[in-house]
């Protein structure tokens, strides 16, 4: 049989039920018997509005300053530049094109060398880790790439 999470609630030491008819068809779609159960914490997911900031805000301030940076749409030798990454892979040195996917990667490499700690998909990241996450990259952005972000009071009061 095939695990299925029914999302509940502890609170005040009473469960609740986030679905309660969700489990009920469940259980009417199971044959007779005897089943068990088993619980778990569920850390909370990071919100819509982390990822916005940190896609909307963060990573494209990134790039256009690495791209400002790079000269990009300069031509060179008869050929637009564009911004590019350097690495070497077993003796060899390669070069990729910079976008803002390879600077997600950057940020999230940033993060984890920072926590010392595997680097991880935001979607397996906690609000806290997503927290995080923006946090050292705003300060590694400022410091290494010179960026400036607005702080949120001045944003509000722009608008």
């Amino acid at each position: 049989m095939r695990k299925m999470p029914f999302y509940t609630a502890i609170k005040a030491g009473i469960l609740r039920w986030k679905a309660k008819k969700v489990f009920d068809a469940w259980c009417l779609m199971q044959e007779d018997g005897d089943y068990t159960m088993w619980m778990e914490k569920t850390i909370c997911p990071k919100t819509n509005e982390q990822l916005g900031y940190f896609h909307a805000v963060i990573v494209p301030t990134a790039f256009n300053q690495i791209k400002e940076f790079a000269g990009e749409g300069e031509w060179v030798d008869g050929k637009k530049r564009f911004p590019t990454i350097g690495f070497m892979v077993k003796d060899k040195y390669k070069e990729i094109p910079m976008t803002e996917e390879v600077v997600v990667s950057l940020l999230k490499q940033v993060w984890a060398t920072n926590n010392g700690c595997e680097v991880k998909s935001k979607a397996d990241m906690s609000i806290e880790e997503c927290s995080d996450l923006i946090e050292i990259s705003k300060q590694w952005c400022e410091r290494y790439l010179g960026c400036k972000f607005p702080k949120l009071e001045e944003k509000e009061t722009n608008q």
